[in-house]
């Protein structure tokens, strides 16, 4: 996705927070309690990625 999105971060920024609230309303609708490494996992990675200079 870093690839595919990388003339565009901030829309590849916008595309998982939707994907992550998406989640959060499965975790709620559930019963369940949200992880708590759930912006790690869908936004946090993206950034990293995208401020690598390597690609």
């Amino acid at each position: 996705m870093l690839v595919e999105y990388r003339e565009f971060p901030s829309t590849l920024t916008v595309y998982m927070s939707a994907q992550m609230y998406d989640a959060l309303n499965d975790f709620v609708a559930a019963g369940q309690l949200a992880p708590t490494d759930l912006f790690d996992r869908f936004l946090a990675w993206g950034r990293r990625g995208l401020n690598s200079p390597d690609e």
